[in-house]
């Protein structure tokens, strides 16, 4: 299946790949060729068997079959406590094989989440995190100069502001930085939850945003449901580039509108996050959403 023309969307509409490295589901190529999608975030694993990474890297080339404009942002996904040199041994071949495709890449995820390998969200594991990421971005741009690295969305309201504060020479050094953007119920309209990523925007106004997870965890409620919400959250956080520069929605102005909004998941196979995956009619009611492309 293939987009036959092209999307008028505003760029910055996306959808989050699978996260499971094990399987490929047939189902989600149609599903993403519904949703007009114009970003994907993806997640790249270390030391998959031969076939296996064979087989993601042949996901990237239907993809780009299906929607030749779509760009791909990749999360470097940390499966467990390492060094910041194997870090880097671990993915300098997995960079090298995707230059093809895209020249972003996300530095592991959500490290101030209590279940990651750096203690959790305390001002300490943030130091932890710091040094670490900082070492990884020096090790991996002597390897490939030409990658552009970013800084990772963190774990939402796992004490964010402090972390942008201690990390804030590590993102500096990043090349973008990325966020993550979760709400339940009418909170997606709330300025401290759908429109939380102005915070990362207003901290570091120089650097490009990119929003590589957003999504509703409303208990119970429907795929479809959630995919007319999130047309309004698009157009919201669209309607804050304005040539005015007038906040929107009560959100205020942000420096530099986000990149990219990537929602957060096309499928998994994991009941943790099987609740945030997006069937056809959700895919069809978000590749129906048309704007003006105002630059």
């Amino acid at each position: 299946m293939r987009v036959e023309t092209p999307s008028t969307l505003y760029p910055i509409h996306g959808i989050h790949w699978r996260n499971d490295p094990w399987r490929i589901e047939e189902a989600d190529f149609p599903k993403f060729a519904l949703g007009k999608f114009d970003w994907v975030a993806t997640i790249c694993y270390p030391n998959l068997p031969p076939e296996l990474q064979a087989g993601h890297l042949h996901v990237y080339r239907r993809l780009r079959e299906i929607n030749p404009r779509v760009k791909f942002l990749v999360r470097l996904n940390l499966a467990g406590p390492a060094k910041s040199s194997d870090f880097v041994a671990a993915f300098a071949p997995r960079l090298e094989e995707l230059r093809e495709f895209t020249d972003l890449f996300q530095i592991h995820n959500e490290p101030n989440h209590p279940g990651e390998h750096f203690g959790g969200s305390s001002d300490d594991s943030a130091w932890r995190y710091r040094w670490w990421h900082q070492r990884v971005v020096g090790g991996l741009k002597e390897i490939a100069p030409w990658a552009r690295l970013g800084f990772p969305g963190l774990a939402v309201r796992q004490r964010e502001e402090a972390w942008l504060d201690i990390c804030a020479p590590a993102i500096e050094m990043s090349d973008f930085l990325g966020c993550h953007v979760y709400w339940q119920y009418d909170n997606w309209a709330s300025p401290d939850w759908g429109g939380r990523y102005t915070l990362f925007a207003s901290a570091f106004p120089d650097k490009n945003l990119y929003i590589t997870e957003y999504g509703d965890a409303t208990p119970n409620r429907s795929a479809a449901e959630k995919a007319r919400i999130y047309v309004q959250w698009l157009e919201r956080v669209r309607g804050q580039r304005v040539p005015s520069g007038r906040g929107v929605g009560g959100w205020g102005t942000v420096p530099r509108p986000p990149k990219a909004a990537c929602a957060f998941i096309l499928s998994s196979s994991d009941p943790a996050w099987s609740s945030f995956s997006l069937d056809e009619e959700a895919c069809e009611i978000l590749g129906g959403y048309r704007v003006e492309d105002i630059g």
